[in-house]
């Protein structure tokens, strides 16, 4: 988890073949941007990427622009929020000519009271890629259980 600063850019995020299993988060009002190469894993175990959000409405964001490109063995989450009045959950953005490879994406919906659920967004020429999408549904009756996928 990283907390300051509010936001950082790296080219890439790569995992060895040894690797250990990683979570990474970006907490609510901080944003991480993969801007080059992206994220390569060649580990056996499973690298986590987690865009969080808060009840205060603040989110926290994952964006791969440029080219940036996920290969190999990378869940990205995004939560929903537990409750508020439907101010996005955590969010990952695609953008230029970014794509999700053969990522795996979890986009979870609100679990609270108007908590809406997390937002995966391609924009410009980015694409899907080979990614694996789900979305989760709310877990409340007043919760927000889908966030769009945007793809202009």
């Amino acid at each position: 988890m990283f907390r300051s600063p509010s936001s950082i850019e790296v080219n890439e995020i790569a995992f060895d073949a040894d690797a250990s299993e990683f979570r990474i988060t970006a907490s609510p009002g901080l944003q991480l941007t993969l801007s080059g190469v992206g994220v390569s894993s060649n580990s056996e175990a499973t690298q986590r990427l987690v865009a969080d959000a808060d009840e205060a409405g603040h989110l926290g964001t994952i964006t791969l622009a440029n080219s940036a490109t996920i290969e190999g063995n990378a869940l990205f989450i995004t939560k929903g929020r537990t409750s508020g009045s439907l101010f996005d959950g955590g969010t990952i953005l695609f953008t230029g000519t970014s794509s999700a490879g053969s990522g795996v994406f979890l986009n979870n919906g609100g679990t609270g009271f108007l908590g809406a659920g997390g937002i995966i967004q391609f924009s410009d020429n980015s694409s899907a890629g080979n990614g694996m999408f789900t979305t989760n549904g709310a877990a409340a009756d007043t919760g927000s259980g889908w966030r769009h996928y945007k793809i202009p």
